[in-house]
């Protein structure tokens, strides 16, 4: 029966000398500081239940910041860490990262990015827009502006992913054998495992921490920088006889997935499919995660999602600046501050509101203009 287990492991130093020279002791003097903290938090499991179970590292490690000397009200420090050290979470993480896509978002993205059935050259969406394309052209307005509009449209939607799935189609074998092998490796016992990288987020900025108050104000400058690297694991199971193909059978499934066609049934259309071929579902992409929803639902490969997992690993450091005055130094401290955890996420569509790139900026500039009447 699966348990979590929690392990730790930390170091502490004396706080030092901290009294008024009448001998009366300040707030801290002589008691311990932690300088470091390690704790994990994992599940204990049978083989059978399986690995990649939820799991949390936390780590925090200080140096430096020790006080020295003796104030004109007669305080006097002796190689003193304040008692502002005695609190870690100080130090956390800065929150509201630019851009940080929620768990869902990123295991959503994530299975739709390691579907064994994702599209290389999506035939069947190209055949849908074709109607669209021709219409397009055929709409052109009168007016030079309009005109212009029209045809960036026309680049944006005809002649600008013709030439890039033409570009594909000359790799197109290279691409198939990439594919075998990842079908291969879903006919073994474990499965498709694939791990995706989603980006690395990041915040700083300066601020005051209190590292004394009794006996005198240490209030000192520091500057905090915040990285999260966001990443996730996914594992596809095949279902029914797909394990038992063979190699022409599972050649022909490759390629029917890289052509996101179903051979000998090319009007077998699935949510992706339609969803692609829609005019405008980028811009409702853009706010959602609608399109990557039914991208990771696509089955023309016969296999499930048994899992997706999200880590995210954030770490702040700390630099707080060397301070002198009123008869004291204040040594330049350093902190590191880490946190690394893994999730086991569902699926599904989410809403997001990111910056619209200069590309669709101008996709929608071109539209308005040409539905002016």
């Amino acid at each position: 029966m699966a348990y979590e287990r929690t392990r730790t492991d930390s170091s502490t130093v004396n706080s030092g000398y901290a009294k008024y020279t009448t001998g009366v002791p300040i707030s801290g003097n002589n008691t311990s500081r932690t300088i470091r903290t390690e704790r994990c938090i994992d599940v204990v499991r049978t083989r059978r239940e399986g690995d990649n179970q939820d799991l949390s590292i936390y780590y925090y490690a200080m140096s430096g910041g020790r006080i020295n000397g003796q104030t004109r009200a007669g305080a006097k420090f002796i190689d003193f860490l304040g008692t502002g050290w005695g609190s870690q979470s100080t130090f956390g993480h800065y929150t509201g990262l630019y851009g940080n896509p929620s768990d869902i978002a990123v295991a959503t993205s994530a299975a739709a990015r390691t579907n064994p059935s994702r599209p290389y050259v999506d035939v069947a969406v190209s055949v849908l827009e074709l109607a669209d394309l021709v219409h397009s052209i055929k709409s052109i307005g009168d007016t030079i502006l309009r005109k212009a509009a029209a045809r960036n449209l026309e680049l944006q939607f005809g002649l600008l992913p013709l030439v890039g799935d033409l570009d594909k189609m000359c790799n197109f074998h290279e691409a198939l054998d990439i594919r075998l092998e990842e079908l291969h490796r879903l006919q073994r016992s474990h499965g498709s495992r694939r791990t995706k990288q989603h980006g690395t987020f990041s915040k700083s900025g300066y601020w005051q921490f209190q590292a004394q108050t009794q006996g005198v104000n240490a209030s000192i400058r520091s500057y905090s920088n915040t990285v999260q690297k966001v990443s996730s694991h996914c594992r596809w199971l095949p279902t029914g006889s797909f394990r038992r193909l063979g190699n022409d059978a599972v050649r022909r499934l490759a390629s029917d997935a890289l052509l996101g066609i179903v051979r000998k049934n090319w009007f077998r259309a699935d949510m992706s499919t339609v969803w692609n071929a829609v005019p405008w579902t980028w811009l409702l992409d853009w706010a959602g995660t609608v399109g990557n929803y039914f991208a990771a639902n696509r089955n023309i490969v016969p296999c499930y999602l048994a899992g997706c997992s999200v880590m995210r690993e954030t770490t702040t450091e700390t630099v707080c600046d060397r301070e002198t005055g009123d008869g004291l130094v204040v040594d330049e401290a350093h902190v590191i501050f880490r946190d690394r955890t893994r999730k086991r996420v569902l699926i599904g569509p989410v809403a997001q509101f990111p910056l619209l790139s200069a590309n669709q900026m101008g996709i929608l500039a071109s539209l308005s203009v040409t539905r002016r009447r």
